[in-house]
């Protein structure tokens, strides 16, 4: 098993979170911090390659491919989740997301990541279906429609990539669940796997890893602890109400050998999170 952590929560969508002055050397900066912790495999998000593609030139693609070398890790890349969308309804929107998804896929093919990681759909898609304003037929022909429009992107995007290293996440789908595994089946991709989000959306951890096994290649794991009403998700690991030993005994039983990353908001939390696994003998 390849287990490190994900950078998306330091580099973001929208920009480096820790930088004033960002350059073209702040995204390696990031990625070589994160290698000293001594995980393996280091996620980086590269909505800052979409947002602000002079941050994220040649130069930039050189210095990962040096960290890549000096600590001997592995990448895997999480592809934009904001501003892109893999679903939209309106046909030029999608085509768009789609072209900006395959640049930004040939740009760091260079780094040889293991896995892309992929949302087929934002935010729309739980406000439909959990939206008691909107009648039923609303609801299902809105997603019946999202659903054909993100088959199309995933189609075009296996063009330039095997279908085997694109994996889509599952989200917090409820209710009316986007039917984000068919279309998995459908072109035989693989699954990102994020046990928070299917604990937010009312499905035990351990029961949706079995249903959706032979497709999992990536895992996404996170702490998710209660403020007020709200569930507050990509916590470190011991800061939450999930079941860590639970869900952990049972993939180290169950042979997983795939990529297995702490995804949390933030380096220190990472080190916690390397420590609880450690703890917990998993690493």
């Amino acid at each position: 098993m390849l287990v490190g952590g994900n950078l998306t929560r330091t580099t973001g969508s929208f920009g480096f979170y820790h930088e004033s002055n960002p350059d073209e050397r702040t995204l390696v900066n990031s990625v070589r911090e994160f290698a000293e912790i001594g995980i393996k495999v280091i996620e980086i998000n590269v909505g800052i390659a979409m947002l602000y593609p002079e941050l994220v030139t040649d130069k930039t693609i050189k210095g990962l491919l040096e960290v890549k070398e000096d600590f001997d890790i592995e990448y895997t890349i999480h592809l934009p989740f904001n501003y892109l969308d893999a679903s939209a309804l309106l046909e030029k929107l999608r085509v768009v997301a789609v072209e900006e998804l395959k640049r930004l896929i040939n740009l760091f093919e260079s780094i040889k990541p293991i896995h892309y990681i992929l949302h087929l759909t934002k935010s729309e898609t739980n406000f439909v279906a959990n939206n008691p304003r909107y009648p039923s037929w609303v609801i299902e022909n809105t997603i019946k429609n999202m659903a054909v429009q993100a088959s199309k992107s995933v189609e075009e995007l296996i063009e330039i990539i095997e279908p085997k290293r694109l994996c889509i996440e599952n989200l917090e789908y409820k209710n009316n669940p986007f039917p984000f595994f068919d279309i998995i089946k459908k072109y035989n991709t693989a699954m990102c796997y994020d046990v928070g989000h299917a604990i937010k959306a009312g499905f035990d951890s351990v029961e949706f890893f079995k249903e959706h096994k032979g497709f999992i290649r990536h895992i996404h794991f996170h702490d998710i602890k209660k403020e007020g009403n709200k569930l507050i998700d990509h916590c470190g690991l011991g800061e939450g109400f999930v079941d860590k030993g639970k869900f952990l005994n049972y993939i180290k039983n169950s042979k997983y050998d795939e990529v297995f990353l702490v995804e949390v908001s933030s380096i220190d939390q990472i080190k916690q999170s390397v420590s609880f696994l450690k703890d917990y003998n998993f690493i």
